[in-house]
Parts: C-alpha cells; structure tokens; sequence
C-alpha cells in the first residue's frame, strides 16, 4: 500500500492534552528551578566566611536573579490557572451541542456500510486537487479527485481502495489537497454535518462524539442546527 505523509493533522483534541501537559512540566521545572537557587543562596550565606564576605555586588546581583526566578514562578502559575478557566469555560460550552445536528470541521470521517459521504471546503485551488484518505497507520488507502472550484462540495466515498480492495468499516484520516506538480499542500477543509452524542471531558478539554463515531473538537464546529420541536402534548 503506498504510503504518502499526510501533510494536514487531525482536528482531535488529543493535541490539547499534549499542550497543557507540556506547559505543567515547564512549570513544575521552573519550581525546581527555584528551589534549587534558594537552597544554593541560603548555603552560600550561612558558609561564607566572615572574614572574607560574599562580594556586595555579587550579593545584589544573587538577589536580583532570585527576584526574577520568584516573578517567573508566579506569572507560570497565574498563566497556567487563567489556561486552565478557559480550557474549562470551552468545554462546557460544549453541553449546548448535544443531541443537535452540527456542521463541524474535521481530519476524519466515518466508513460505515461500504459508504462515507462529507463535505470539502476549498479555499486555496491548486491545478488538481484530491481528497487523501488514510488508515490508522498513516498509508495512503485512496486518492478521490476532488473540484478545483473555490467553495463548499459534496463527495461520497464508495470504500473502494486504490489497490482495488474494499476498505473496513471504521474510522479514516482525511485531507483536501492542491496537487501543484508533483508538490502537495493543504487546499481547505473537510466538513462533516452530523448530530453529537456524547461530550467527553479530560484533563481539562472536551471532545464532541458525533453519531457516525468520529470526534471533534468544540472549537471545530462551524454552525448549529436548532433542535426538532417537540411533538404537541396528548389532549
């Protein structure tokens, strides 16, 4: 099966996670940081020698690094605690979207019985464009050409491989293309329209679950079908 880079990474908030644990890190360094300078200054005071003192300048120049460090410690935290409300406020944001029918932009799409129909935002035409469908480990499953127009377009997928074989059921990485030459860069953006049904939290994020099985981030939803009405009460 050819394998080809995808060149556009999926829309999964998995990526988040990534950020914010990379950011608790930094700061749990920076504590040690800290620590350690204050166990380093403390020592140096308490063992110099009083007939031959720690040079004043040097002293000042110490204290003035230990100022710094202790600023950068708590503009971290206060940094890290308004990142932490907002990743909050985001993902309850997310409990208006279920049971509606949502238009979201995505880097998968759903194969379910032999078929996946989606949208395709163009935004930056190339000579041929292309939609790329992947499988799990990143090879190259198949190539659907796609319209050169700028604007919004429907495509199906009839789970037909390149090599000839019929895909499996299940989950797909999925990108829109310019093919300039033999260069391939990203072209615009898949759209999926379909209802939530599940929101899940972690660490702070939220993810939508959608009907087909794919999930998206909040952020990613473009617009919001209102829900159905409810069916008038018995008399």
């Amino acid at each position: 099966m050819t394998v080809i880079d995808p060149i556009s990474q999926n829309n999964a908030p998995g990526g988040a996670v990534q950020t914010q644990s990379a950011s608790r890190t930094g700061a749990l360094n920076l504590n040690e940081n800290f620590d350690t300078f204050l166990n380093l200054l403390t020592a140096q005071l308490r063992n110099q020698d009083p007939l031959d003192p720690t040079d004043p300048t040097e002293f000042v120049a110490q204290l003035t690094q230990f100022s710094q460090l202790e600023q950068s410690v708590a503009q971290t935290q206060a940094l890290e605690e308004i990142a932490a409300l907002q990743r909050g406020g985001s993902a309850y944001e997310g409990l208006d979207f279920l049971g509606r029918q949502v238009e979201a932009a995505s880097g998968a799409i759903a194969l379910q019985s032999g078929e996946a129909s989606f949208d395709y935002d163009v935004t930056a035409p190339g000579e041929t464009m292309a939609v790329r469908i992947y499988d799990d480990t990143g090879d190259l499953v198949a190539s659907l050409d796609a319209q050169t127009a700028v604007g919004r377009h429907a495509i199906t997928w009839d789970g037909k491989a390149d090599n000839g074989t019929t895909a499996a059921d299940g989950i797909y990485r999925v990108e829109l293309v310019a093919l300039d030459g033999e260069e391939a860069r990203p072209a615009g953006q898949i759209v999926l329209v379909d209802s939530v049904d599940e929101l899940r939290f972690f660490n702070g994020g939220a993810e939508l679950k959608l009907a087909s099985g794919v999930s998206v981030a909040p952020g990613a939803v473009l617009s919001v079908m209102d829900r159905p009405a409810d069916p008038p009460a018995a008399p």
